[in-house]
């Protein structure tokens, strides 16, 4: 009978010696080896590096765990540098084991955790396998980082008397959103950024995102031709919710151009008359070269032209000409200052055309006496000295045969 119990002990002893054994393994019923702490050497960035070190300790009912194995796997945008798994030859209790990885984070991050998994592999005395499993979550921080830069001009160049739009690219190179974004335009006087478009929204722009806004503005004739300074005030709220605002410094060439001013009439045209003479002085008061400029005079009442047009092959600046255009005044006209127009084309150095149209001023009066006496009909008095010296020529001729 002692013998039967004997065997029965021998066979319950085997059959705990099988499930120790078998796998997976129970923790408890074995060695238990767990991440107690993680930490990061320092503060993670886009583009940093860390050292990631993790303390290990067995927390199973056996006293000690072999061929400890932990290996680590991460996604973008954090990534292992080096070798991805650290060896630990026997971790006993009460003892701890420390190791570490080395962290990188993609330079283009975006602020946000990211989770890092932690495998534990290891054995028993009785080479039964175990594993655990841990998740650290790695916070990367950013702020948003708001740059801009002008794309585009329409049209390409701007000229004094210019209305022109202005594309701005606003880039988000932080690596955390900008709410709440606001973008106001001031432009370097005598350059005017209309107001309709002075401030616009662009709401969220997240990190690594774009925008791009559009701004109308107006150079006057007179702005010099230079490259004139912009402000982009950009104000959003941060990664804190507190609102932030930084000035970006931008610029738009205006370039030369010919700008012509012209003096008012110095001749006075007569009522009821042909062919007057219109005088006046063309001057080009622009920074650039005029070249093949055509001067059309296009009179309105009570002038009338049969097509006057002067040319000038060139005009630099400050150069002045003076034109002469040839008008009738209707009968029915009333003597006065009138306006005329002049409508210029002309070409740059470029080949690039231009027009202007120039107002001029005419002077209208009646003729004078002697004019409308004599000038004005001077074909009747040739005929009426004519006859009066054909009769005159025969008294005389009669008279010299009487004596």
């Amino acid at each position: 009978m002692e013998r039967k119990i004997e065997w029965k002990k021998v066979f319950v002893a085997l059959a705990a010696l099988f499930a120790a054994l078998a796998l997976p393994a129970s923790a408890a019923v074995g060695p238990d080896v767990r991440v107690m702490s993680a930490d990061f050497s320092n503060a993670l960035q886009p583009g940093s590096f860390a050292n990631l070190t993790l303390v290990l300790e067995n927390l199973g009912v056996f006293n000690c765990a072999y061929k400890v194995t932990t290996q680590i796997q991460a996604m973008s945008p954090i990534s292992i540098d080096g070798f991805d798994s650290r060896i630990v030859e026997t971790l006993c209790k009460p003892g701890n084991a420390t190791i570490t990885f080395s962290i990188k984070v993609d330079p283009n991050a975006q602020a946000a955790s990211y989770p890092i998994t932690l495998a534990t592999t290891y054995e028993s005395e009785y080479r039964a396998a175990y594993m655990t499993s841990n998740t650290v979550y790695a916070r990367v921080s950013g702020s948003p980082s708001i740059v801009a830069h002008v794309t585009r001009t329409s049209p390409v160049t701007a000229y004094p008397g210019d209305d022109f739009t202005l594309d701005v690219a606003v880039d988000n190179t932080g690596a955390f959103r900008a709410d709440s974004l606001t973008l106001s335009l001031s432009a370097e006087a005598p350059l005017e950024v209309r107001a309709s478009t002075a401030t616009q929204s662009a709401a969220t722009l997240q990190p690594r995102a774009s925008t791009t806004e559009t701004f109308s503005l107006h150079s006057p004739k007179g702005a010099a031709a230079k490259t004139y300074q912009l402000t982009l005030a950009a104000t959003y709220l941060d990664e804190n919710g507190a609102w932030k605002t930084v000035s970006i410094p931008l610029s738009v060439p205006v370039s030369a151009k010919a700008k012509f001013e012209t003096s008012d009439g110095a001749s006075t045209s007569f009522v009821d008359s042909r062919n007057n003479e219109v005088r006046f002085k063309l001057r080009n008061a622009g920074t650039d070269s005029a070249l093949r400029v055509k001067a059309k005079l296009i009179p309105s009442f009570p002038f009338s032209t049969q097509g006057s047009v002067q040319y000038v092959n060139e005009m630099k600046p400050g150069e002045e000409k003076e034109l002469v255009f040839y008008a009738d005044v209707d009968k029915e006209g009333v003597p006065g200052q009138y306006s005329l127009d002049l409508a210029v084309t002309y070409e740059n150095g470029q080949g690039e055309k231009f027009s202007d149209t120039i107002p001029v001023g005419a002077k209208v009066a009646y003729t004078p006496f002697f004019n409308s006496v004599f000038l004005n009909y001077w074909y009747a008095w040739a005929a009426v000295i004519a006859v009066a010296a054909y009769f005159g020529f025969r008294r005389l001729k009669a008279k010299r045969k009487q004596n």
